[in-house]
């Protein structure tokens, strides 16, 4: 335990490799929903103007090489999604950058990856290079910046599936990693190199890579508000001006086919109505399980995830609701890596039903057969946008089973301030939006406007009295002026 003032030191963490076997199952699970290829609106701004004209229909209208497309094959990856279609061509047959702006779960992480790889390849091919040259171990090709270790672990492996039978090298590195570690990965070859911002600046700091040769920079989530000074640094300044801008669907606007239900509840008396809604709806969707010999009374629930906003109230919910017989985990940026690692690593393969957890949780991460989602606690105010992130969990690759529950607490200033956004989020979904929440926004309106009129009626008043004592001024210059001049006789 450490002293009182003295930093809590992480312990190093190194999950165990899986084989590429493994790789793909758990890249099976991912399936594509029946919505995967609606069509949805696609715009390419910049560029050389043509931008959609580089959009394809399929694999076949760009030249994949073929280790790459068995591979795609084997994963289920047969036609590429909307946003695939737009970024794989402009990457393969352009040198321009590129802004892209997509729905969650709509398959941007295979979006970059595959031409990528594919043009990797292409080149140690033309290069004649074969397995027995020497490796590339310090100077990446490409560099993928991620802003959570989950997300660079699960980058990573879906890197290392889709290199599967190429030359391509592919290593990672995150914090909590140990050293000799990092060294190892990059010793293996490291083409393709999967990193968090803090790690990246201690491996060009200390000299392990060097980025002469570096074609490709990648950031992900790079909204994100631990990669917003990172992202902005490289849009303001290295962007190029001729960049390609692709928009796929509605920005900042939930997937529409997951079906979300705001819910009113009264948090008058704590956390108690939260917790009774909660468990309303955990038994709607959980089977009752009879114990075997030995085993305590649990229940099978549908796959589900729950957030909060801080890591306590995680853990204290997990607690409560294993208590009554839920398959619950808890994680959150508090946690050891490896309690994170086997949270998420566990609830995936199904030994959790339940995974209740922070917005480390809410972005990029791709959670196979989750039906579920429960907004606890609604973002904070100047995080709202993470509302998306956390609904799109659900629904993922054109999925359409999804469904959300959003907690609203009328009382919360918090939930208060987001109503609108909530009532246009709905609207654009084209689903209900609950009558509480017109209420809300009407009274919300109503008191906006009296307001205004207030300050309009009181800069009126003001205006029109700075005005009287202007005129009084002046009278009494001239007053004065006209007091001095003696009178004809």
């Amino acid at each position: 335990m450490p002293a009182l003032g003295e930093a809590l030191k992480r312990r190093k963490f190194i999950p165990k490799t899986k084989g590429i076997d493994e790789l793909i199952q758990e890249q099976q699970q991912i399936n594509h929903g029946p919505v995967v290829n609606a069509k949805l609106p696609v715009r390419i701004i910049g560029g050389d103007g043509n931008g959609e004209s580089h959009i394809i229909r399929s694999f076949n209208d760009v030249k994949i090489n073929a280790e790459l497309r068995n591979t795609l094959n084997s994963i289920n990856y047969f036609e590429p999604t909307d946003v695939q279609k737009c970024v794989i061509p402009l990457i393969q047959n352009t040198t321009n950058d590129i802004l892209c702006l997509a729905a969650t779960g709509s398959g941007k992480s295979g979006s970059f990856l595959i031409p990528i790889i594919n043009r990797l390849q292409k080149d140690k091919l033309s290069s004649g290079f074969c397995h027995s040259d020497t490796l590339n171990n310090s100077s990446p090709v490409a560099i993928i910046v991620a802003h959570t270790k989950e997300l660079v672990e699960q980058l990573y492996k879906f890197a290392k599936t889709l290199a599967y039978g190429t030359q391509v090298g592919v290593a990672y590195a995150r914090g909590q990693m140990p050293f000799e570690e990092g060294r190892r990965q990059l010793a293996n070859g490291c083409d393709i190199l999967v990193i968090t911002p803090g790690r990246l600046q201690h491996y060009l700091n200390d000299g392990w890579i060097f980025v002469d040769g570096t074609q490709f920079v990648v950031i992900d989530e790079a909204d994100n508000a631990t990669l917003t000074e990172v992202a902005d640094f490289v849009i303001n300044d290295f962007l190029k001006k001729d960049c390609y801008k692709v928009i796929v669907g509605k920005p900042n606007q939930a997937v529409s086919h997951v079906h979300q239900r705001v819910l009113k509840v009264d948090d008058k008396y704590g956390y108690a109505a939260k917790f009774e809604m909660a468990r309303i709806i955990l038994r709607k969707i959980s089977t009752c399980e009879k114990p075997k010999n030995g085993e305590h009374f649990c229940y099978n629930t549908q796959r589900t995830l729950i957030f909060l906003n801080d890591a306590r109230s995680c853990d204290r919910l997990a607690i409560k609701l294993s208590d009554l017989g839920y398959r619950a985990m808890s994680t959150s940026s508090h946690r050891e890596m490896e309690q994170r690692y086997r949270a998420v690593s566990d609830f995936k393969e199904g030994k959790w039903h339940i995974l209740i957890g922070t917005d480390i949780i809410a972005r990029g991460m791709n959670f196979p057969k989750v039906k579920n989602i429960i907004i606890y606690e609604l973002p904070p105010i100047h995080r709202y946008q993470e509302y998306v992130h956390r609904v799109g969990r659900t629904g993922r690759i054109g999925t359409e089973d999804g469904c959300a529950y959003i907690f609203f607490d009328p009382r919360s200033r918090n939930d208060e301030m987001q109503a609108e956004f909530l009532i246009e989020q709905l609207e654009n979904s084209q689903q209900q939006v609950p009558e509480f929440l017109r209420e809300l926004q009407k009274s919300i309106s109503d008191a906006r406007s009296r307001y205004t009129n207030e300050c309009s009626s009181t800069n009126q008043n003001s205006i029109e009295e700075q005005l009287e004592d202007k005129a009084e001024l002046e009278s009494e210059i001239i007053t004065d002026k006209f007091a001095n001049v003696p009178w004809p006789r």
